[in-house]
């Protein structure tokens, strides 16, 4: 895989953090730092595209009926 350096700043606690868990658990900063940034992409991106089919949908007046809506809460023993 190739990579490439990049320089953040960190807020000295959180800093202490990362020094605190790269100890712990015998992984390198580098490593931790990659891992978390690639989950808070792949939670944000895929927020993100939820956002817009729900969007799309929406333009496309593609909503659900009170009755579907109605349905869906009585499953759930829930009456509107």
């Amino acid at each position: 895989m190739e990579t490439i350096s990049v320089t953040t700043h960190f807020d000295i606690g959180l800093f202490n953090q990362l020094e605190r868990f790269s100890n712990i658990s015998s992984q390198s900063k580098n490593s931790i730092i990659a891992d978390a940034t690639q989950q808070y992409l792949d939670n944000q991106l895929y927020n993100v595209d939820a956002i817009k089919k729900g969007l799309e949908q929406a333009d496309a007046h593609n909503y659900a009926s009170d009755h579907d809506v109605r349905i869906a809460f009585q499953k759930w023993g829930v009456h509107i």
